[in-house]
């Protein structure tokens, strides 16, 4: 009885053991991981047309494509600290061109408007009270 007791505990203390190198193998992964995901080069991503505009549609505007793809920060990388986001630091101008179509006169005449927007070339970890400078900036595109 003392020998299958012993046996057990044993056991136990193997799967234990086990248990514990497996998670640590699988924490070892997670962070190889994340280091391989740096903040570095923005993402594609699709922005709403209207995020785009500083002053909103008018009621009898519909702008094609509704969308566009813009490289950003947000998103596409890791950064080391829980105090920070992924951030441009290098960005250009864009010069976008849509169709706009009317609603409710559809015997105006279509025409093309050039929206002029921000996309993000390099990023970097930067500390979270970055990001609030960031977001006024890029909320001050014009439509031409």
């Amino acid at each position: 009885m003392k020998i299958l007791l012993l046996l057990v505990i044993c056991i136990q203390f193997a799967l234990i053991v086990i248990g514990r190198h497996h998670r640590d193998s699988d924490f070892l992964s997670h962070v190889q991981l994340v280091h391989q995901f740096q903040c570095l080069s923005p993402q594609p991503r699709a922005i709403s047309v209207e995020d785009l505009l500083t002053v909103g549609l008018g009621s009898d505007e519909v702008f094609y494509p509704a969308f566009t793809v813009l490289t950003r920060c947000v998103g596409s990388g890791c950064c080391p600290d829980s105090n920070q986001i992924c951030a441009p630091i290098e960005t250009r101008n864009v010069s976008l061109v849509f169709m706009v179509r009317h609603r409710i006169d559809q015997q105006r005449d279509r025409h093309h408007e050039v929206i002029h927007a921000l996309e993000h070339v390099k990023c970097a970890c930067m500390n979270k009270i970055y990001e609030d400078l960031q977001v006024s900036e890029e909320k001050g595109l014009k439509k031409q």
